[in-house]
């Protein structure tokens, strides 16, 4: 009968001991995840032992912080790729460190804060690039009203047609257009006088 009361104790002390280690694993687990998501930890207490419930929702617990940062990763991927293009489309490069962090960094940490800004970041460019389009739009249309002033030859127009993209470049070029048209407008109007 002692034997069996001794190897009973031992099984006990034994699953406590496993219990103890899947705690200490949960706890570690959460801490890692939390600092990276910038989250807050939610309790898990050795004594009392917890329930298989409260192990069980724990284990959820952490499932659910594991999903929240792959989809965090992913809409991180998503606004890098996003602030990339603008950039690309503005002709632009990034000079602050900070920024170069956010856009650049293989260890940015998954946290809301970061995801805020490189939102704010699209919206700079996004801003920036809607800005510039609007510019160019507004840009061929007093072109071709001041090509048909000017009475400008069609083959010196069609250099124009390969701009079409909304770049810096197409940006350059058409306002370099419209203030060579400018002047030539302005030198018209002074021999009219």
């Amino acid at each position: 009968l002692q034997v069996q009361i001794d190897e009973s104790l031992n099984e006990l002390r034994e699953k406590l001991r496993q219990r103890h280690v899947q705690i200490e694993k949960f706890l570690k687990d959460q801490e890692t995840l939390c600092i990276e998501l910038g989250e807050l930890p939610r309790a898990l207490h050795a004594d009392p032992l917890p329930s298989e419930a409260e192990m069980n929702a724990f284990a959820d617990h952490l499932e659910r912080l594991s999903n929240l940062r792959f989809k965090r990763l992913e809409e991180i991927i998503e606004l890098r790729e996003e602030v990339k293009k603008l950039m690309r489309m503005l002709e632009i490069t990034m000079y602050d460190e900070h920024d170069q962090h956010l856009v650049n960094s293989d260890n940015l940490k998954p946290s809301r804060g970061n995801i805020q800004k490189l939102k704010d970041l699209v919206g700079l460019f996004q801003g920036q690039f809607d800005q510039m389009r609007y510019q160019i739009e507004d840009m061929r249309k007093r072109l071709l009203q001041l090509w048909r002033y000017l009475d400008v030859p069609e083959d010196h127009q069609r250099k124009f047609e390969k701009y079409k993209d909304i770049t810096q470049t197409t940006y350059d070029k058409l306002h370099f257009e419209v203030a060579r048209c400018e002047q030539i407008k302005k030198e018209n109007i002074r021999v009219f006088i």
